[in-house]
């Protein structure tokens, strides 16, 4: 190999950590009801990010020099700004500092891991210096989208929202940079934009953070980009809104059929598997207006297929299906018989055949 051609980012060093500082712009750490100060930062990566699985194995092992933080040139303050390796920093710190170990969770059990080893805030780890964050981009792109140390899917997005709207990226120069397609790259934009201007809007967003994996398989469905207004990836520009804002309450709908908003029957779906059934019930006016007046996704799925039967086909499938209900219901009868919920729901049942039996026509 011809070493001239082998380009060597950043320099490598040894610094305390008193000279050292989280970033507030990790990936992990980008929300839109994040924190901003350095003792909430660490906070929310030792609870939300298991950094004291990271301090138990520093306590009992060390710290492996071949696990440098990446950091950027001192700021105004003088300390460095780590932009990889933010919750190794939380683990050593809280091994060192005590002030901060006792505003953890758990703080106890920090205590007996800091007791294991002496490090105190004049203990030296290695570190890289580079630069400009730019310089670790791809680095942090695979260890942490393609590689072994993988973020969660929203840190992942936020991470190529970075690369494109700060950086100046356009999404094929992502592409290689993260080890995705091209088209990957564009649909975690959209997503991660989408989950932007949901907050904008004025929608209950937060549990997108956590379960932002099945926003990506909504935007997936072609009947729920349609109708939310969102474009595909192939058709996503950066810096551009995707969804119009007279799509807004739109959005609404979606996100609170898929996440819920804390009223009783919001939630349309449990689990990922049932948004493609989601989407075809949405791009169905019969479906969607049966969504819209409370029905289950269940419930919204019987008013397509019963739209387009009879009405003996009809009444013959529904009779069938209530027999079956409480075939089913029998087998439980013997350890729940002496509820009076289930007494109240059979009478229910018994008013309800009186009122049908009285369409029947009889020989007498």
């Amino acid at each position: 190999m011809d070493q001239s051609s082998l380009k060597l980012v950043g320099t490598s060093e040894e610094l305390p950590l008193r000279l050292l500082e989280l970033d507030p712009d990790n990936p992990r750490l980008v929300s839109n009801f994040g924190p901003s100060d350095q003792e909430d930062l660490a906070i929310t990566l030792a609870m939300g990010h298991d950094a004291i699985v990271v301090a138990e194995s520093i306590a009992r092992h060390g710290y492996f020099a071949n696990e440098p933080l990446i950091v950027l040139p001192p700021g105004t303050n003088g300390k460095h700004r780590i932009v990889e390796g933010n919750r190794r920093f939380v683990a050593l710190m809280g091994l060192a500092d005590s002030q901060v170990r006792s505003s953890f969770y758990d703080a106890e059990r920090w205590q007996v891991l800091a007791q294991q080893r002496e490090i105190d805030l004049d203990s030296s780890v290695p570190v890289i210096v580079v630069g400009t964050r730019e310089e670790a981009s791809s680095i942090m792109g695979f260890r942490h989208i393609s590689g072994i140390l993988d973020w969660s899917p929203y840190a992942q997005a936020a991470f190529v929202v970075d690369l494109v709207d700060e950086q100046g990226y356009a999404f094929e120069q992502v592409a290689p940079m993260i080890g995705r397609k091209k088209s990957d790259v564009a649909e975690m934009y959209r997503n991660f934009s989408i989950a932007n201007q949901a907050q904008e809007f004025g929608i209950d967003s937060t549990a997108l953070e956590d379960a932002f994996s099945l926003l990506t398989v909504a935007m997936g469905s072609p009947a729920i980009r349609e109708f939310v207004g969102a474009p595909s990836g192939a058709k996503m520009v950066p810096g551009v809104a995707p969804i119009p804002e007279a799509k807004s309450s739109e959005l609404g709908e979606v996100i609170t059929w898929i996440f819920g908003d804390g009223t009783p029957n919001s939630r349309k779906v449990e689990e990922s598997r049932k948004i493609s059934a989601l989407g075809k019930v949405i791009g169905n006016e019969v479906g969607l207006e049966a969504l819209r007046s409370g029905d289950s996704l269940e419930e919204a799925q019987l008013a397509i297929a019963d739209k387009g039967m009879d009405p003996g086909e009809r009444i013959m499938k529904r009779l069938e299906a209530a027999v079956n209900a409480l075939r089913a219901a029998s087998e439980d009868m013997d350890t729940c018989g002496d509820d009076p919920r289930v007494a109240q729901l059979l009478a229910d049942v018994s008013e309800e055949l009186n009122g049908l039996f009285a369409f029947v026509e009889t020989d007498d």
